[in-house]
C-alpha cells in the first residue's frame, strides 16, 4: 500500500479519526518520495504533524479493509487503476481521494451516459427517463445514476431490462444497499460506489458532492425532470454546467417542470424525444447564460 493511499482511507475507515481536510489532500497528491520527509518540508508543523499520525495508523486500516472485504465492498483510491480515469480530466482537483464499490469494478472505465432527476417525476417523465436509458444502452453506453428512487431507479432499471451496464452513485449507506442487491450485482453488469463510508447515513452534503461524479464521469447527462432554483438535482445540473463537466441534455416538451425551462435557458441541449438524445451528444451547446 502507498502512504498516500494511507493517509486518505484514514480519513475514511476510522471513526476516531478526523479527515485529512480537501485542502491538505490537494497538496499531498503533490508529494513524492517519503510523504513524512515532505510534508516537514512542505507543510506546517501541525499538517506535517497530522500526516505523520495518519500514517502510522495502518494496522486499523488493514483490519478495516479486511472486515469490509467480507461484506464484499472493496476500496479503489485514485492511485489504482480502476479509480475512474476520466475524473482527473473532467473533476481535476474535486475528484475524491477515493471510492468504495462493489460489482464490477470495469465499469468505473466505461463509456458512460448519466440519467438524472426528480424522486417525484411525474408520469411522462418517468417514460421519456425509460426511453432514454433505452437508447443510449443500444448505442453501447452504460446508465449511470445516482441510485435513488424515481428517475435513477427506472433509468437503471431500464438499462438491465435492455441487457445493458449500469453504475449508481450513491451518496450513502452502500453497505445496505449491496446486501438488497445482491442478484444485481453478482450479474456482473452493475457497479455501485460511494465516496463516503459505507456506513454513513444520509446527508444533504453528500448527497450534493455525489451529484458531481454522475457528470463528471459520464460523456453527457440527461436531465428529465429539476425544480427550478432547488433541490439536488437543480444544484448538480448548475454545477456540471458551471464547470463544464459534460456535455448537459435536458427534457423539453409543454409538461416539463419550470427547471428544465430554465436549465435550457442557461445553454443546455434541449430535446423532446429519447431518439434525439444520441445526436444530442455531440451537439455544441448554446452557450452558458448566467
Amino acid at each position: 500500500m502507498q502512504t498516500n493511499e494511507v493517509v486518505a482511507l484514514t480519513s475514511f475507515l476510522l471513526d476516531d479519526a478526523e479527515p485529512v481536510g480537501s485542502a491538505l489532500w490537494k497538496e499531498l497528491r503533490n508529494s513524492t518520495g517519503d510523504v513524512v520527509e515532505w510534508s516537514q518540508k512542505h507543510l506546517s508543523e501541525v499538517d506535517a504533524e497530522r500526516v505523520a499520525q495518519l500514517l502510522s495508523r495502518i494496522d486499523p486500516i488493514d483490519a478495516a479493509l479486511a472486515e469490509l472485504s467480507k461484506n464484499d465492498i472493496c476500496v479503489i483510491s485514485e492511485f489504482d487503476d480502476d479509480y475512474p480515469q476520466r475524473w482527473i480530466e473532467t473533476l481535476g482537483a474535486r475528484r475524491p481521494p477515493l471510492l468504495f464499490a462493489a460489482g464490477n469494478l470495469s465499469l468505473l472505465n466505461s463509456r458512460s451516459f448519466g440519467i438524472v432527476g426528480s424522486r417525484g417525476v411525474d408520469e411522462s417523465g418517468a417514460e421519456f427517463a425509460t426511453a432514454a436509458a433505452r437508447v443510449v444502452v443500444e448505442q453501447g453506453y452504460v446508465v449511470v445514476s445516482g441510485g435513488a428512487r424515481g428517475v435513477d431507479q427506472l433509468s437503471m432499471r431500464a438499462a438491465l431490462e435492455s441487457d445493458g451496464e449500469s453504475i449508481a452513485f450513491l451518496a450513502d449507506s452502500l453497505g445496505k444497499a449491496v446486501g438488497a442487491s445482491r442478484d444485481a450485482l453478482e450479474s456482473g453488469r452493475v457497479c455501485m460506489a460511494c465516496a463516503v463510508s459505507p456506513f454513513a447515513g444520509f446527508s444533504v452534503g453528500s448527497a450534493m458532492n455525489r451529484n458531481k461524479l454522475i457528470y463528471g464521469h459520464s460523456v453527457a447527462t440527461l436531465v428529465v425532470s429539476s425544480a427550478f432554483g432547488s433541490g439536488g438535482t437543480w444544484a448538480g445540473a448548475e454545477e456540471a454546467l458551471k464547470h463544464r463537466y459534460c456535455q448537459l441534455i435536458v427534457r423539453d416538451g409543454e409538461d416539463v417542470p419550470e427547471g428544465n425551462r430554465e436549465l435550457i435557458r442557461k445553454g443546455t441541449v434541449a430535446v423532446r424525444d429519447p431518439r434525439e438524445i444520441v445526436a444530442a451528444i455531440d451537439v455544441p451547446a448554446p452557450g452558458f447564460l448566467f
